[in-house]
Formats: C-alpha cells, sequence, structure tokens
C-alpha cells in the first residue's frame, strides 16, 4: 500500500513536471537594421511617404506568440539631418493586414541627425512578423514644398519577440 501511494504521487509530479515544461515562453529580441528609405521629389508640403519592405526572419524554436516593436531610429546620411521633417509616423503593414501605427516623434527637434521615435509597446506585431513579407511605411510632414529633392535615410529597429516551445 505504502508503495502505491508513492508510486501515485511520484506519477503526479511527473505528469505535473511534463506539463509544466510544455508552452514555456522565450522572450528575445529581433533586430533590423539599416533598412532604407527614400523619398524622391518632388515632395510637396504635408505628408510624404517612404517605405521599406523585409522578410521577417525570426529564427527561434516554437511558435511566435508574441510582438512588439522596442526602438526605431531613424539615421540620415552622413552631413545632414532631419530638419525638412516637422513630424514622423511610422506604420507597419503587411499585403494581407490593416497598418499599425509603431512609432511618432512630434515635433521633430532641428539639426539632429539621429532620431529616436517613441514607440508603441502596445501594438501587437505578433500576425505582421509571421507573414512573409512586412512593410514599414514612414509618412512624413513637410512643411514647404520641395521640387527638386530627393530624401534619403536609414532605420535601425528593434523587436521584442515571444516564442512558446
Amino acid at each position: 500500500m505504502r508503495f502505491s501511494i508513492l508510486f501515485r504521487i511520484g506519477l503526479m509530479l511527473g505528469i505535473i513536471g511534463l506539463l509544466s515544461s510544455c508552452g514555456q515562453d522565450t522572450t528575445s529580441n529581433y533586430p533590423l537594421n539599416d533598412q532604407s528609405f527614400v523619398m524622391e521629389g518632388p515632395l510637396f508640403q504635408g505628408p510624404n511617404t517612404a517605405q521599406a519592405s523585409f522578410a521577417p526572419a525570426i529564427k527561434a524554436e516554437g511558435k511566435l506568440t508574441g510582438a512588439t516593436l522596442a526602438s526605431a531610429v531613424l539615421k540620415a546620411p552622413e552631413g545632414q539631418n532631419f530638419d525638412a521633417f516637422s513630424d514622423i509616423v511610422l506604420q507597419l503593414v503587411t499585403g494581407s493586414s490593416d497598418m499599425i501605427q509603431v512609432g511618432v516623434l512630434n515635433p521633430v527637434p532641428k539639426g539632429q541627425s539621429s532620431l529616436n521615435l517613441q514607440v508603441s509597446k502596445e501594438a501587437d506585431l505578433t500576425e505582421l512578423l509571421s507573414s512573409e513579407e512586412c512593410v514599414l511605411v514612414i509618412d512624413a510632414n513637410i512643411p514647404v514644398d520641395m521640387m527638386d529633392t530627393t530624401l534619403t535615410f536609414s532605420g535601425d529597429f528593434m523587436f521584442d519577440v515571444t516564442h512558446t516551445k
């Protein structure tokens, strides 16, 4: 009888241990660096758009169960700055999803060659980063027409991702 009770307790503890090891979440960072953006002139007063496509290459064991944008940094080419912009909105979209606003900077500080956008840590990007291709969309307001100007810049983005084994 004593063996039977010990066997049952051991069996229960084994099952509990097995069940608790399944479904463990693993959180990691997914960097997306040096994304190129181009706004080709003529650029008119108001919002102007640039975009960069990427194929999410999130490699980890298990299913992607959570994703948010942790940081977004825009960088002007050497010797240039973002003085042409009054404010910036960053959005993310796929061919099968609605556009989600994930970052903003308003106003854009003058004389800066690097901008840290305020990111939305609440925007759930799991579905978008599970797709085959995503598009980063930058909408930047320009206060005056710029007829013969093409603006180029790059961006570094960091995503917090969670996988369930």
